[in-house]
């Protein structure tokens, strides 16, 4: 009897193992929400669906795109095909996803297109103008008169904003700086450690300055690097995430799209190796041709892992 008892007490534990997440449910009773995604266009939201369920991701926040980001091609442009798309996928999918439309700075309507996209569901705006290498000299200044009225309008109606800036450049970070000073109850995500995952005391003076400021860990085209960078010293960033705990975000900013590498199995992977590098010791992360190796992780703490992956963000986008 005894014998058969712990030959069922395996084959449970065995079945458990392999319907189970690989990593353990993290939140504590809450969500993993992903705080950064682009994705081309609702045909692709099934295969995102899955990839999410498969990794533990509860929610996503989509931000609307220009043509060379999802489509390809050069320049801003065809972000308003973009916007729909989002917002069709967020009417479709209610509870999955969450959208932060784009705008363009040169655009004579771009108010009226944003309060628009946020009275048919858009909790956010997005914002390139401050992606040095791509968009400034094409969108910029951050600070040019024209954005006054989305800024004050963002600000006085609690509307987020994620704000792609590259405050290593001296005069982006006096625009941006400006804008914050300006606003200074307008809510900015500054992604990827805000462009200064090398240089930390510059991320940490804009906490430090700027209340409203938040970033997430996503790393964008330079995963790899970002990883590398990370598991060199798991100690300073682990130090820094835990000071800074309440205004850190999760995110993966891969960018969905018809790709053909971009299947499930490529989604789900790039995801579990963000979440390992918060959550492990040490992890592998084999995403294709693209990104390998052996990584060493943070290890977060239950607490501050469902900060960032609950607490924040859906402080950040007014979820609550």
């Amino acid at each position: 009897m005894k014998l058969n008892l712990a030959i069922l007490l395996l084959l449970i534990l065995f079945v458990y193992g392999c319907t189970s997440n690989i990593i353990d449910d993290i939140p504590l009773g809450g969500d993993i929400i992903n705080s950064h995604e682009h994705i081309q266009s609702i045909k692709e939201a099934e295969k995102f669906i899955e990839a999410m369920d498969k990794a533990g991701i509860s929610k996503t926040f989509l931000v609307g795109s220009p043509r060379s980001t999802v489509y390809g091609g050069e320049g801003f442009s065809d972000y308003d095909k973009n916007n729909q798309e989002i917002l069709t996928i967020k009417a479709k999918y209610p509870d999955k996803f969450e959208v932060l439309c784009t705008i363009d700075p040169r655009d004579g309507q771009k108010l009226e297109k944003l309060k628009d996209c946020i009275k048919n569901g858009s909790k956010g705006l997005k914002l390139y103008n401050g992606h040095y290498a791509l968009f400034y000299d094409e969108l910029g200044p951050l600070n040019r008169t024209e954005m006054d009225e989305v800024y004050d309008y963002s600000e006085k109606n609690n509307i987020p904003i994620l704000f792609h800036v590259n405050v290593g450049k001296e005069n982006l970070l006096e625009e941006f700086e400006a804008i914050l000073k300006k606003y200074p109850n307008l809510v900015i995500n500054c992604p990827h450690f805000c462009l200064s995952s090398i240089k930390l005391s510059r991320l940490k003076y804009l906490f430090d300055t700027y209340p409203n400021v938040y970033t997430d860990v996503s790393f964008g085209f330079f995963v790899q690097a970002g990883l590398e960078r990370i598991s060199e010293n798991t100690t300073k960033y682990a130090q820094l995430i835990e000071q800074y705990k309440d205004r850190l975000m999760f995110g993966t900013d891969m960018v969905v799209t018809s790709n053909k590498r971009k299947t499930v199995d490529w989604i789900y992977n790039l995801t579990i190796c963000y979440r390992d590098m918060l959550e492990k010791k040490k992890y592998k992360c084999n995403v294709g041709n693209e990104i390998n190796g052996e990584f060493n992780g943070l290890n977060l703490d239950k607490k501050t892992l469902k900060i960032i992956y609950d607490d924040v963000p859906k402080r950040f986008l007014n979820l609550d």
